[in-house]
């Protein structure tokens, strides 16, 4: 009981030192569905940008739940420009290792993974950028994926 209050509190405290970064342009999550997520469903993230000089990484944020059946989760990710062109790719995200213990940071049943989607991306023109993620496994509905989120951050 000591060390689950032990990483509640550590968990509390890495949020609140996330919440006062500066570099974060945009950090949003959309949760999903708990009788899961249709494969025809895209979660989308407008995300407004007017530094067009400064790098920024971009992070997936995938919360997932002790129900989720598989190690890892791909992801179909476009982005449209504000000049309305549209680039695509696909992400694959490991959410368990090979022995099923869950990555990234959590507790009891829900467990979250930041997955650096974009290392260094300058955008090019200021204005909004239409990002959209969509699950690419093979379940027309996938269980046990909780929220995905988008975070921008301004890369050092």
């Amino acid at each position: 009981m000591k060390n689950q209050l032990n990483k509640l509190l550590l968990g509390l405290a890495l949020l609140l030192l996330a919440s006062c970064n500066h570099d974060t342009v945009y950090n949003q999550s959309k949760t999903l569905p708990e009788k899961g997520w249709h494969k025809d469903s895209a979660a989308v993230f407008t995300v407004p940008i007017t530094d067009t000089n400064t790098p920024y990484r971009l992070i997936i944020n995938v919360r997932n739940r002790g129900d989720y059946k598989t190690q890892n989760l791909w992801l179909f990710v476009s982005y449209q420009r504000p000049d309305k062109s549209i680039k695509k790719d696909t992400v694959e995200c490991y959410l368990a290792n090979n022995n099923g213990r869950w990555l990234g940071s959590g507790f009891g049943s829900m467990y979250e993974m930041p997955v650096l989607f974009v290392p260094k991306i300058k955008f090019t023109k200021p204005g909004n950028y239409k990002f959209s993620i969509a699950h690419g496994m093979r379940d027309i509905l996938l269980v046990g994926i909780n929220d995905i989120g988008l975070e921008v951050i301004k890369a050092k």
